[in-house]
């Protein structure tokens, strides 16, 4: 029987008064209930939709990690770099209302840093 691993996690960001934590250990993983909730969209449809794409499926790890509150709970993780993208491809349209914008916001400076990463600045592209 593999024995089920605990992570130690620290709070990374707070944003609309939820504490998104991470792990500490060399995979920083992050669960993300905790990002569905900020968002309010649903924790089970996203797990489907991540479990269901073969990007995601072979780095979602169910865990048990102790939350900001001190209590244990399994929850689907991703590596911190994957959310990037997972938070990229949620609809905002999707969002609550209050976070909505500030959703398109970091979309928006994803495309960018994207962009910039491929093609770089627009100083280097006209080069």
């Amino acid at each position: 029987m593999q024995q089920k691993k605990n992570y130690r996690t620290s709070v990374i960001a707070t944003i609309n008064g939820v504490d998104i934590l991470a792990s500490l250990e060399d995979d920083q993983l992050v669960p993300i209930r905790p990002i569905c909730y900020m968002l309010g969209i649903s924790t089970q449809m996203q797990t489907e939709k991540l479990k269901s794409d073969l990007l995601y499926v072979s780095v979602l790890k169910k865990c048990t990690s102790i939350g900001a509150d001190g209590k244990r709970r399994k929850m689907f993780c991703l590596p911190y770099e994957y959310c990037f993208a997972w938070i990229l491809g949620i609809q905002s349209l999707n969002a609550r209302d209050e976070v909505r914008e500030k959703m398109r916001e970091y979309q928006k400076k994803c495309i960018s840093a994207l962009k910039e990463y491929f093609y770089g600045t627009p100083q280097q592209m006209k080069g």
